[in-house]
């Protein structure tokens, strides 16, 4: 009994031994390997027809490189790029069309292994789903080669709607007038981009009205703001709003600045006074006749005077006579008449009869003052 006991024990042992001795160099490769590598892809989900995509195959430990078959329904997707993610760090890359092999090599550790584009097809079926699979891959780490998990992928087509809300091409063309048909297309200051949301341009300020010209990126969006309007003078802010296929919208924004009219300073117009009217008018035959008459008659009254006259009289007559020398002056001298602009006949004749009655007041006056220096010799006498 104890015997059997005994063998059964050292059975056991043996056994157990037997097993410690196997772990130990599996430990020590497991050890030397470090941690297991696995693969995976990521990127959209849900993808439609005509559109790009970008998937992603990344490890969750760093490696030098790594090498796989990629697979995917041709008759739904179209590969149209396989990259190494970081570049920079790119030894070798290679991948073959054929069978889908994929070998990217790196001088440092990564966990970015490739990027991988694909164009959905017109054709693919709205609703269906399709798969995109990396197998048989491996981690290369020198010249050891470790296998990693196969991974599959899979997308749905869907009936999305665009949500590209940008634009292709924006100007803007200003005009003078509602007669100007041609206009200036004033320069757009940065240059556009479709990622530039904001611009400056400066007009003349002859340019009153405005018309924006925008395409674009996608047939289905659409620009929603007014593309065409009145400046002011000064900044104005012109919004363009462009809405995409989905709802969703971007605003490209213009400030355009019309400029001021240069400051005109204060002019004075003088209006040409027409030149005045100079005319010499002839002396009137009946003053002449009438002074005449007057002096013929002072003649006679002289001549009936004593001649014995005093030192008083002698100061009359001087004074007497250089009065009669002023009217007979102002008779035989022709007279300058100056018509002011606008004159009417009548003011002509008014002045000529003014100028009658002058001169008859001053032969009045000087026969006047004769008789009454005759008066005043008859009472001395």
């Amino acid at each position: 009994m104890k015997n059997k006991i005994f063998r059964i024990l050292k059975g056991r042992a043996l056994a157990w031994l037997l097993a410690l001795v196997l772990l130990v160099p599996i430990a020590g490769v497991t050890g030397l390997v470090g941690v297991c590598y696995t693969a995976k892809l990521s990127g959209e989900t849900e993808v439609r027809p005509g559109h790009s995509f970008t998937l992603r195959l990344s490890m969750d430990s760093g490696a030098f490189g790594c090498q796989g078959i990629l697979s995917y329904d041709s008759s739904v997707l179209k590969l149209t790029g396989v990259e190494p993610v970081n570049g920079k760090f790119q030894e070798e890359f290679h991948f073959y069309s054929e069978n889908g092999l994929v070998i990217v090599t790196h001088d440092t550790p990564v966990t970015k292994m490739l990027k991988i584009t694909f164009t959905v097809l017109d054709t693919a079926e709205i609703g269906s789903t399709t798969t995109v699979s990396f197998t048989s891959g491996e981690i290369l780490n020198g010249s050891r080669k470790e296998a990693v998990n196969d991974v599959f992928y899979t997308l749905k087509m869907v009936d999305a709607k665009s949500d590209d809300a940008t634009l292709k091409t924006l100007g803007v063309k200003v005009f003078a007038g509602d007669s100007d048909e041609t206009g200036f297309m004033p320069t757009l200051n940065p240059s556009f981009s479709a990622s530039t949301a904001l611009y400056s341009a400066t007009v003349p300020n002859e340019y009153s009205s405005y018309e924006i010209n925008g395409v674009c990126n996608d047939s289905a969006a659409e620009i929603l703001s007014s593309t065409e309007g009145e400046l002011e003078e000064g900044m104005n802010t012109l919004v363009i709003t462009v809405r995409a296929e989905n709802g969703s919208e971007k605003e490209y924004t213009l400030m355009l600045f019309r400029e001021r009219p240069p400051e005109i300073s204060q002019v004075v117009s003088y209006e040409s006074t027409p030149e005045p009217d100079v005319s010499i008018e002839e002396p009137d035959e009946s003053s002449e006749e009438e002074s005449e008459a007057d002096s013929s008659l002072v003649s006679e009254e002289e001549s009936e005077l004593s001649e014995d006259t005093s030192s008083e009289e002698s100061i009359f007559e001087e004074s007497t006579e250089s009065i009669e020398s002023f009217a007979e002056s102002s008779v035989s001298s022709p007279e300058l008449v100056i018509t002011t602009p606008y004159q009417s006949d009548s003011g002509n004749w008014t002045g000529i009869i003014l100028c009658i009655a002058v001169v008859g007041g001053v032969c009045i006056v000087a026969l006047v003052i004769r008789i009454f220096v005759l008066f005043r010799k008859k009472q001395n006498v």
